[in-house]
């Protein structure tokens, strides 16, 4: 695992601004162990930040950029922009999974808050006050998953 301040997608990361690299090796935050341990050759790169409501929350990247004859080519502002766009897309699909996530955990918080009424409105009222309260925190604690 590397620093999030370490490297071409850690500078994107924390500035929040594309870099496009046409020679990596020349480029002081280009982390080189990545291609020693790999056995890789890196020599272009374009790193573009994935934003969900303006933060930054990953980094795309893309390596080494081919051209019509097979060589490495640099990556140019239409490969910035289409970059740009992809990621753009990436965003809304985190916010939209995020809001997912928080709309199914209230789904159920309310169902189980459903579920606890019904417990509580099923206690016969001639019991008494204390099972009626007992029932009342037990559903509670149930809800809140606590002791």
């Amino acid at each position: 695992t590397m620093p999030i301040n370490k490297g071409i997608a850690g500078t994107v990361a924390v500035t929040g601004v594309p870099l496009n690299i046409s020679d990596a090796y020349n480029d002081a935050r280009f982390n080189k162990n990545v291609d020693i341990k790999s056995g890789y050759s890196t020599k272009t790169l374009l790193s573009t930040p994935v934003k969900c409501d303006g933060k930054v929350m990953a980094v795309a990247q893309l390596v080494n950029k081919h051209g019509p004859d097979g060589t490495i080519v640099n990556f140019d502002e239409n490969d910035e922009q289409v970059l740009e766009t992809f990621t753009t897309f990436a965003g809304i699909a985190l916010r939209i999974s995020e809001q997912y996530k928080t709309l199914s955990k209230e789904r159920q918080r309310a169902a189980m808050m459903l579920e606890a009424l019904a417990g509580v409105a099923d206690t016969d009222i001639r019991e008494g006050s204390k099972t009626i309260c007992c029932n009342i925190m037990y559903q509670a604690k149930t809800l809140l998953t606590a002791d």
